[in-house]
């Protein structure tokens, strides 16, 4: 008991040092540091959940941290260590019926680098299903073709074995004339003309991002607006194959014209890597540099973009804006249930509201 104790008084230490000595995050992340604290030390009643943070008083928090923390740690029982924590349930949430979204544009209005990692459930409003969910791109993979499972028509192996059920499938992705972004987008778009997007790690092929004018972008998983040859490695504009793609034809190399080349669209299929942008802007750059987390429309199921939150130093404050909870253990700060491209617009407009200014 006394080794984990010892353990934890590390961890609370660590986070204020971070937190006010260093002065590189906003104070309020300290009360987001405190509670994943907490929950990864196994200490605490999760007293500090985030749907209580909209019905609590300052003072009850304050209470509640104070009865988390261990009899023996006498210096961190202190008021005065506690109380600069206490600004994410203090931010103004000007009369508003939901006190979750009015927090969440108050961190993002007191934040410069955001972090945002988006997946498929952020253009299902543009008419693009999603993978995982009933009735999403799995489902209709799973009654079309004659496979083991679903995930074989993204597998490489799979692929370069028998491209000819990836083609067929591959013309939901074509649909340029009719999808279109959504507020999803747009919110992300917003944040990047005000200066405070750090980057959008996004694990969608569909190009909604940069059709939105979204410019720091990280497309994890690739994109389908270019293809290669599996031979020769030449590259070309899909929309170049987009009639045989249509068609459910397997597209072949017109230069090198080898056997068994096939034009594959530039997107990451399982057991390939991911593209040098991801670890160049995350490891070397990203990950030490925001100051909140946005994570959007995804299940967080494939590694490594999955991994992200997990990565994130513990006073950065993260928000998951989403239909589920996803993501345990990891535990997010703040969590908008719900349509997304709802929160998103709904976003927009607190955030306009709260500096009089138009997008």
């Amino acid at each position: 008991e006394e080794e984990g104790d010892e353990e934890l008084e590390k961890s609370i230490e660590r986070c204020y040092l971070h937190t006010f000595k260093l002065a590189r995050f906003p104070p309020c992340n300290a009360l987001c540091a405190w509670n994943r604290t907490l929950r990864n030390s196994g200490r605490g009643d999760r007293l500090l959940e985030a749907h209580r943070w909209d019905t609590q008083t300052e003072e009850e928090i304050c209470a509640d941290m104070l009865r988390t923390v261990p009899e023996g740690f006498k210096a961190w029982r202190s008021v005065r260590y506690i109380r600069p924590s206490l600004s994410l349930a203090s931010i103004p949430c000007s009369g508003r019926a939901d006190t979750g979204l009015a927090k969440a544009a108050g961190l993002i209005a007191a934040s410069k680098q955001i972090l945002i990692v988006s997946g498929a459930g952020i253009s299902a409003p543009s008419g693009i299903p999603d993978f995982r969910s009933p009735g999403g791109l799995y489902d209709q993979v799973q009654e079309e073709f004659d496979l083991p499972e679903p995930q074989c028509l993204f597998d490489i192996n799979w692929f370069l074995t028998d491209p000819v059920p990836f083609f067929k499938f591959a013309k939901v992705f074509l649909r340029d004339g009719e999808v279109q972004p959504n507020a999803c987008h747009h919110f992300i778009r917003i944040l990047e003309q005000r200066g405070k997007l750090l980057r959008n790690y996004t694990q969608n092929v569909d190009g909604l991002e940069a059709r939105a004018g979204i410019q720091r972008v990280v497309e994890c998983h690739g994109t389908f607006r270019t293809s290669s040859c599996t031979k020769c490695r030449r590259q070309e504009r899909t929309e170049v194959y987009a009639d045989a793609i249509r068609s459910g034809e397997v597209p072949g190399c017109k230069w090198c014209k080898k056997d068994n080349a096939v034009m594959k669209p530039d997107i990451v299929f399982f057991y390939e890597g991911l593209n040098d942008d991801f670890h160049k802007y995350f490891y070397d750059q990203d990950q030490y540099a925001c100051d909140l987390v946005i994570v959007m429309g995804t299940s967080l199921s494939v590694a490594p973009v999955s991994r992200i939150p997990q990565m994130i130093p513990y006073p950065v404050p993260q928000i998951l804006i989403n239909g589920n909870r996803v993501g345990e253990p990891h535990a997010f700060d703040l969590f908008l249930s719900g349509p997304i491209e709802e929160n998103a617009q709904k976003l927009i407009d607190l955030l306009e509201t709260s500096d009089g200014t138009n997008p």
